[in-house]
């Protein structure tokens, strides 16, 4: 048995790199991250070079959760030219950028590596452990252990005075961008759920539609207050994207998220007031920040509540078929479950047979009836129970 095989990390390949070749997933990795990073830079405010949200780190960690652990270093020599190549078409410094994508590594190597340990091999949030697993150490410890890579180097090529606002910065950014994308792929590309669209009923797609334009409609409605980071006005948000986790599941819940991170993303770093002010490194963190991961516990939350409870669900009407198979297999005896009133509560074809009592006449009647009324006493009773 080799190493992937074993507990935690029983790797279960997807259906969608069954039979794909390695470099052609590793290309279409470096180029996503390449366009998170681009993508990146529109959440920078023009008067500041502080970008909200890095959403390379969702991409970078769930391409680790999706791939088997012994190719982990192939992903990371395929982040760092895609990574490097962005941050030298905005930043000065080789160093600083090389910095930056050693503290990005090791901040998703440690975030993937828990979640594999203390949640699922390959998480997918399909329970309350992994969705658990994904929040404390994808979306808090690995994001701390990242800052505090990329505050040391940011105080120790001169770019900062302080270790703590470069820590707080790069710590939410990271765990935002985390919280944005990382759920969005895991969902999409599960191995039980090979495309990113699921397949919908027209009623189920007219749904849809009304919910997502309800949101697009609260976000511009939210992007008119000024600034848009300290407006109330978004919380009304939250009964939608609460909609989307009950009524579309962990998924639905996912893309809602991000959707609406990068649409206020976008306003806060763009706001006409907030030029010269400073506003985005004063009010983002503590109030659109705060926001977002309350968004996110309040649509994933439940949907990763419903999904398992689904399939604990699933599994005991399996168990039950199976029972009741193998008790309709049995052709010899007369076999009957009781409630626990002393009520016949099922009675399989071989009782049918050998009592003449058909199902229907029999299910939910006291199981004395099965007794001559000559023989009907306690003991005789009682054996029956």
């Amino acid at each position: 048995m080799s190493s992937e095989s074993r507990s935690p990390f029983a790797f279960e390949k997807p259906r969608w790199q069954a039979g794909s070749p390695f470099w052609l997933l590793a290309a279409v990795f470096g180029v996503s991250m390449f366009a998170a990073c681009e993508l990146c830079r529109v959440f920078a405010a023009p008067f500041d070079s502080y970008v909200g949200f890095w959403l390379p780190s969702g991409v970078y960690m769930a391409a680790l959760l999706l791939t088997e652990t012994r190719r982990w270093p192939l992903v990371a020599l395929v982040a760092l030219p895609a990574t490097l190549a962005s941050d030298l078409m905005h930043l000065s410094g080789f160093l600083l950028s090389v910095g930056f994508f050693i503290g990005n590594t090791v901040e998703v190597f440690t975030g993937a590596y828990l979640i594999r340990r203390f949640g699922a091999a390959r998480p997918a949030l399909r329970t309350i452990r992994e969705f658990l697993a994904f929040l404390a150490f994808g979306a808090v410890l690995a994001p701390a252990v990242g800052a505090t890579i990329g505050a040391t180097v940011i105080l120790c090529t001169g770019n900062a005075k302080a270790f703590g606002a470069p820590w707080l910065t790069w710590c939410a950014s990271e765990a935002i961008g985390i919280l944005l994308v990382a759920p969005v792929i895991l969902t999409s590309l599960a191995p039980d759920r090979p495309l990113f669209l699921p397949r919908v009923t027209p009623k189920r797609g007219a749904e849809v539609t009304i919910l997502f334009s309800l949101i697009v409609v609260m976000l511009l409605v939210v992007a008119t207050e000024q600034p848009v980071v300290a407006s109330t006005i978004k919380y009304a948000l939250l009964p939608l994207l609460l909609w989307s986790g009950i009524r579309f599941g962990v998924r639905g819940a996912a893309v809602a998220n991000l959707i609406q991170g990068v649409v206020l993303g976008y306003f806060a770093a763009h706001a006409p007031q907030a030029a010269g002010t400073g506003v985005m490194s004063s009010l983002l963190p503590s109030n659109l920040y705060t926001f977002l991961f309350v968004s996110v516990l309040v649509s994933l939350g439940p949907a990763v509540v419903l999904r398992e409870r689904d399939s604990l669900l699933a599994r005991l009407r399996s168990s039950e078929e199976n029972v009741r198979l193998l008790l309709e297999g049995v052709q010899d005896c007369a076999i009957f479950m009781l409630d626990g009133e002393g009520r016949v509560a099922s009675w399989t074809s071989a009782a049918s047979r050998l009592t003449g009592y058909l199902p229907e006449e029999i299910v939910g009647r006291p199981v004395s009836v099965l007794i001559p009324a000559d023989q009907q006493d306690a003991s005789s009773t009682a054996w029956l129970l």
